[in-house]
């Protein structure tokens, strides 16, 4: 009797060991699985820079632009050449006020395919404002005092402006003002205190 009881005890204490050590086992396992990420866990980051990628993209393309046609001159000062050009704006609508000043101050960064702009570097748009179809632009005293001069480099730089200015819808003609004034003449060589009209430059205009 005594010998069957001590057979039975052990047995409860195999199978007792023999269940803690499964449970342990099992349990271990289990603490490995949670900790190790899964394949879709580690795609996440990839993927979220791919999408943050396409956002960015996807901004660009919406960004507002103007094609503004552009003239500069040749190395030579003698004649003058359509340049083309996208200009990021901030709006999607713009009046011809808006657009104008944004080709003159893109005749004063210059040319991106190697021609020459004669206008002042320091030139600023103090205005724009139309009369009808008379464009009135009111430019900083620079545009004179900082100009080289020169009946050649006169000439391009009105040719450049008139020319620009008039491929805007609604512009016949242009009339300038240098730091609110109307001037007789431009450093003695055109008179400045009219209009100018688009036929009065197109000969200048390299095909």
């Amino acid at each position: 009797m005594k010998r069957c009881l001590s057979v039975f005890l052990a047995l409860v204490i195999l199978v007792a060991a023999f269940a803690g050590c499964s449970a342990a086992k099992s349990s271990e396992k289990n603490r490995v699985e949670t900790s190790s990420p899964s394949d879709s866990d580690q795609q996440k980051p990839e993927a979220n820079q791919e999408e943050a990628k396409k956002e960015d993209n996807s901004q660009g393309e919406n960004i507002p632009s103007y094609k503004a046609v552009l003239y500069f001159h040749d190395k030579e000062a003698m004649s003058v050449v359509k340049e083309e050009r996208e200009i990021k704006t901030q709006a999607d609508q713009l009046d011809v006020t808006q657009k104008a000043k944004m080709c003159i101050d893109e005749l004063i960064k210059g040319s991106a395919n190697g021609l020459s702009t004669s206008i002042p570097p320091t030139t600023k748009v103090m205005s724009i404002k139309m009369d009808k179809d008379i464009m009135i632009v009111d430019l900083s005293k620079e545009f004179e005092t900082d100009h080289n001069g020169g009946s050649a480099g006169i000439l391009m730089t009105m040719s450049q402006l008139v020319l620009t200015l008039t491929e805007l819808e609604g512009v016949k003609e242009v009339s300038f003002k240098i730091a609110g004034r109307t001037q007789e003449d431009f450093k003695g060589h055109i008179e400045f205190n009219k209009s100018f009209t688009r036929d009065e430059f197109k000969q200048y205009i390299k095909n």
